[in-house]
């Protein structure tokens, strides 16, 4: 089967993120509503615990795979034994850390109606490990992005149809959970299926056989500083139940959360093809190359991520009170502040992922431990005193410094970022942008309207000014033609 470029595989993993995004938004806003504020904090929290899993299962083993499955030099099966056999550790590890203390974590967040959703998470890590390592490992190794894309929209569908399915049949949270593991059930019959195709590929590439200490080295730092990093984006969830206790509260932070996630979401698509697209430019020592992939990816989300921010910022309780309800309008000051702390983030791993694919986990795991600590210290200055608010400035601050940091490391070692001027460019439209929505905007579902007037100004005005061109949607066309 094909292999797809940087540009066309961005864009289809980035399809079935944002079709990830819709189906999840759509769980949470049928749970919201449904089951109500309360119940909705209790399955933001078990879900700070899945998404910790999630980084640790489905990105930093199969990301230390696709990174050497890229390495012509390497003798792809046996790489493939070696990884099963460290994913099987790590899911071993979590899934019994689970089963164990289940009863003590819930005990520690006041609340011991957790405990037997965390058992449940327990099981239901076992077959999502072995699904990551097959679709975000070896089919994302393998440059096989488009139908990985598939394989991550159709499982997403199944999921959320049965999620809604379970809620109406009065299952609640139980119900939900279900629906993530018979997905996950779903996924590995399908990814399966489609791996034995390459077969040919898997047993005939040449190469000598894969050195295990040098693929632990190498996942061993990425494995910690992924783990971190997800703490930092899902610890304030465990912070607030640990110091607020209510379950509503939770429900409040959660609904901001899940909100401003959307853009570290969508492009999380892109450290997982730029990763072995960097690895393999680097392996050939190609530097014009892989600075030509690090410029035009931060251009992009600078791109896209600028006026999302400042329309969400500008229109944070209308964003609430349609997706959730009025119920939720109180916690807009918290969206506010949330979305952008995520867009730092996304810079932070688009910055990281470059380092990693040139050979330096190290300098992952350093960064992000570090970032760990500061969030861990602002938490508990903050929150005491101020709340959801705290909470959500701490996440800030932390993310600002973690792109600042990353950003003049790697421009230290490759000397480039991206333009300034077309950063500009963006920044200012997009502060103009921020002041039209703060004067101008509707309620209910006439929101939509405005963001679509805003989105037009703003394509418009950077046109006129020549900041895009018909080369941005070359990807595009691509895509199409294909």
């Amino acid at each position: 089967m094909a292999r797809q470029s940087l540009g066309v595989g961005t864009i289809w993993l980035m399809a079935s993120v944002i079709v990830a995004v819709l189906s999840n938004y759509a769980m949470h806003i049928g749970i919201a509503r449904l089951l109500g504020v309360e119940l909705y904090g209790v399955f933001g929290i078990i879900m700070s615990f899945y998404l910790v899993n999630d980084a640790l299962l489905n990105i930093a083993i199969p990301r230390t795979i696709s990174k050497f499955m890229s390495d012509v030099t390497i003798n792809i099966r046996s790489l493939m034994k070696i990884s099963l056999r460290m994913q099987f550790a790590l899911t071993f590890f979590f899934s019994a850390l689970y089963l164990i203390f289940a009863h003590s974590i819930a005990d520690l967040l006041g609340d011991s109606s957790l405990s037997p959703y965390l058992i449940f998470l327990g099981f239901m890590l076992i077959p999502y490990s072995w699904l990551s390592l097959m679709l975000s490992g070896y089919m994302n190794g393998l440059r096989q992005f488009r139908l990985q894309a598939i394989i991550k929209t159709s499982l997403l569908i199944v999921r959320v149809v049965l999620a809604f399915l379970f809620m109406f049949l009065g299952y609640g949270i139980f119900g939900v959970l279900w629906a993530f593991l018979l997905s996950y059930l779903y996924g590995l019959l399908v990814t399966n299926y489609f791996l034995s195709r390459e077969k040919k590929v898997i047993t005939g590439s040449g190469g000598s056989p894969v050195n295990f200490r040098k693929i632990f080295l190498f996942a061993f730092p990425l494995t910690v500083a992924i783990f971190s990093k997800s703490l930092i984006r899902n610890v304030n969830t465990l912070f607030i139940k640990y110091f607020l206790v209510d379950n509503a509260v939770a429900g409040l932070y959660t609904a901001a959360f899940t909100v401003s996630n959307l853009s570290y979401l969508v492009f999380s698509a892109l450290p997982m093809t730029l990763t072995p697209s960097v690895s393999k430019a680097f392996s050939e020592e190609n530097g014009p190359l892989i600075r030509k992939y690090l410029s035009s990816s931060l251009r992009y989300c600078l791109l896209i991520l600028a006026p999302f921010n400042a329309v969400a910022a500008a229109t944070a309780p209308q964003i609430l009170s349609l997706i959730y309800s009025p119920s939720y309008v109180s916690a807009a000051p918290v969206l506010a502040v949330l979305v952008f702390g995520s867009t730092f983030l996304v810079f932070f791993s688009v910055l990281l992922s470059v380092t990693t694919a040139c050979g330096k986990p190290k300098i992952e795991l350093n960064f992000t431990i570090l970032l760990l600590v500061i969030l861990v210290f602002l938490d508990f200055l903050l929150m005491p005193s101020y709340g959801l608010v705290g909470a959500a400035y701490a996440q800030l601050i932390t993310s600002i410094f973690a792109c600042a940091v990353a950003a003049a490391y790697v421009y230290a070692r490759f000397k480039t970022l991206t333009n300034l001027m077309s950063s500009l460019k963006i920044i200012l439209v997009s502060v103009f942008i921020y002041l039209i929505a703060s004067l101008w905007q509707y309620s209910g579902l006439m929101i939509l309207f405005n963001y679509l007037v805003y989105g037009l100004i703003y394509f418009l005005i950077l046109y006129l000014f020549g900041e895009i061109s018909t080369k941005d949607f070359q990807p595009l066309k691509k895509l199409f033609k294909k």
